[in-house]
């Protein structure tokens, strides 16, 4: 992790680089930036991010390496067209950048079947930043 950013540039950053980068399952959807202020920096767990989300307590959560999740999405294929392949491109850059400039990230997959995804690690400044997205999976 660098930290040679100033946590509104990063924000901005990563806004651009997922405006018009979208989610792929059986709906694609696209991504949303956001920040959760942590004072204490406390340790994220499966339960607070339930909390911080607005989930119940028992809803089902799946917690996946971030080259794990972004796999699919960093692979070009041979049969890709330009656009795709430009997505790949996209995908790569930000997973280069979120690895950059963020330590501690996980991604939380919370619920079943339409899944709410959370890819959250801790910025410079200590706060908890990151991407939401959905996947549908049945």
């Amino acid at each position: 992790m660098t930290d040679s950013i100033d946590e509104p540039t990063l924000l901005e950053q990563l806004k651009q680089l997922t405006d018009g980068l979208y989610w792929m399952s059986e709906s694609d959807y696209p991504f949303k930036v956001f920040r959760w202020e942590d004072k204490a920096q406390a340790d994220l767990d499966t339960e607070a991010v339930l909390r911080r989300t607005g989930h119940s307590a028992d809803t089902p959560v799946t917690v996946v390496d971030l080259d794990k999740f972004f796999h699919r999405a960093t692979q070009e294929e041979k049969w890709h067209s330009d656009e795709e392949r430009e997505d790949v491109r996209r995908y790569r850059e930000l997973l280069e950048m979120l690895k950059q400039y963020f330590s501690d990230i996980q991604v939380y997959r919370i619920g079943e079947v339409k899944i709410d995804v959370y890819v959250v690690g801790r910025s410079p400044a200590g706060n908890l930043v990151g991407l939401s997205t959905q996947v549908v999976e049945t």
